[in-house]
């Protein structure tokens, strides 16, 4: 019994060391609205309000031509812009627009300087090559453009104000862009050097425009919040930068960062995780560009390794606080016991929909597929051809009103080759599908008609209490009793 008590004695001493008492960010619940594929890899993404069309930019081919596509915030191309290779970028990664200006990101221009234009943000003059306007309506559906270049800002990472990299990483390779006044914010993205993990801490920054200098800086390594980073997408939200700014992270986080609060770890107030619904991807390829769309309310984040444009709504992302300037010199405070929060939701169990012959895919004509019963959290994962869509249905029927739409034909995500199941979508389960006690999901199509789903396409989930919620309770509770443990040991030794 003493030898047991030593070990938890030295393992809450370990994990104080590691992780001090911080907690963990609030976890935020989203709902999918859709998704759509584009042409290419994106790398930064940002709302026109002026048009009303997303310009994505496609950038992760080092040192060659670079695109951005301008689209419909319903997933439709109206343009492709190509920026040519004699343009000098390196490998653009953000792109904002201001009136007649835009600034373009380039993460790894500083390590080209000798060759290229050497920059970490590039203001250039917007021509708005496509003759874009108001309602997204474009004069051209394809244009070539060749930016002028009329302000260079190029961050230094060594620099006393920054001081990333950890002696691994020497540059800091800007990933994202919000300009917000005479200010900008910027994020050090990862890079393998020589791992995802050796290159700590990496940097939010915000830049005064006028001279480099460096106004904020919110510094995350892999015990900042919990688990590793790799910031690269940022975007303002409902509140234009005001109080909060938003970060996409390609380990398929999206974080909610409070702009009045420079402790890192309390900054990030609430954190997403859109794994769910990004699915499988490669390590260092997941959100590579983020951006919010005040007409429509929702978030679109841009998956590198996929192509695939989700179009999110947020829970909780509204915004509350007031950023107020602090004084100079802070007075001294007594210390207050910090707030506890709940851990975040267990993430449950992944059910793969499986037809009548054993095989998991979302087809039609192979009979009635099985119910499923599923708790809060579990996620429903579909995986299926170019044939197929994915409905959440308003009853139990096949009617055709009342149905809402999770995942086109296109949708992606899945893995193309002899199975032809290209496509993949899971959705979780929410507290308010279990008091309804049960969802039904089919599919449309012939489109619209919903003959697949008269046909068999259809799948009916119970959403009782299962053993699965009961191990998801179970863990949460002790969770929360090691982080009581935790701050208690922490407090008293």
């Amino acid at each position: 019994m003493v030898g047991m008590l030593n070990l938890v004695s030295f393992a809450l001493a370990l994990a104080c060391t590691l992780y001090g008492t911080a907690a963990a960010p609030t976890a935020g619940t989203f709902t999918q609205k859709s998704s759509f594929t584009i042409p290419k890899a994106p790398s930064g993404m940002f709302y026109d309000s002026v048009s009303g069309l997303l310009y994505i930019l496609c950038g992760t081919s080092t040192n060659g031509d670079h695109y951005i596509y301008a689209y419909t915030t319903s997933g439709t191309q109206k343009c492709m812009i190509t920026i040519p290779q004699a343009s000098r970028m390196s490998r653009v990664d953000g792109f904002y627009i201001v009136s007649s200006d835009a600034y373009i990101v380039d993460s790894q221009g500083p390590i080209y300087a000798s060759t290229k234009l050497g920059g970490s943000v590039y203001k250039v003059a917007w021509s708005n090559p496509c003759g874009c306007s108001s309602g997204g309506t474009c004069t051209a559906t394809t244009a070539s453009w060749s930016p002028t270049v009329t302000k260079t800002w190029t961050l230094d990472a060594q620099q006393s104000s920054i001081n990333d990299g950890g002696g691994n990483d020497q540059y800091f390779r800007n990933s994202g862009i919000a300009v917000v006044g005479d200010h900008f914010y910027a994020v050090n993205g990862v890079h393998p050097n020589p791992t995802l993990t050796g290159s700590y801490p990496k940097s939010l920054v915000k830049v005064t425009m006028a001279d480099s200098s460096i106004a904020q800086k919110w510094s995350f390594d892999a015990s900042t919040i919990g688990h590793d980073v790799d910031m690269e997408g940022i975007t303002c939200g409902s509140d234009s930068c005001a109080n909060y700014i938003y970060v996409g992270d390609e380990y398929n986080y999206i974080y909610k960062l409070n702009l009045a609060t420079s402790d890192p770890a309390t900054a990030v107030e609430m954190q997403w995780d859109i794994n769910s619904v990004v699915g499988n991807v490669n390590d260092d390829k997941g959100i590579e560009s983020l951006t919010y769309a005040p007409s429509t309310g929702y978030f679109y984040a841009g998956i590198q390794d996929t192509s695939n444009i989700h179009v999110l709504e947020l829970t909780g992302a509204g915004s509350s606080a007031t950023v107020t300037t602090a004084p100079a010199e802070a007075a001294t405070e007594a210390p207050t016991e910090a707030p506890t929060q709940a851990p975040p939701a267990p993430t449950g169990v992944e059910h793969i929909v499986t037809d009548s012959t054993g095989v998991k895919q979302w087809s039609a004509g192979a009979g009635a597929y099985a119910s499923i019963t599923a708790a809060v959290n579990d996620k429903i994962t579909f995986n299926f051809n170019g044939g197929h869509d994915v409905f959440k249905m308003s009853d139990s029927s096949c009617g055709t009103t009342g149905n809402t739409e999770l995942a086109k034909t296109d949708v992606g995500g899945g893995v193309a080759g002899t199975t032809g199941l290209t496509n993949k979508f899971t959705y979780t389960i929410t507290a308010a599908d279990v008091t309804a006690g049960s969802i039904t999901f089919a599919c449309s199509v012939p489109t619209g008609s919903y003959g697949h789903c008269n046909a068999g396409q259809k799948i009916t989930v119970n959403t009782g209490p299962t053993a699965s919620a009961a191990a998801a309770a179970a863990a949460a509770t002790g969770t929360i009793l090691l982080m009581m443990l935790m701050s208690l040991y922490c407090t008293v030794f």
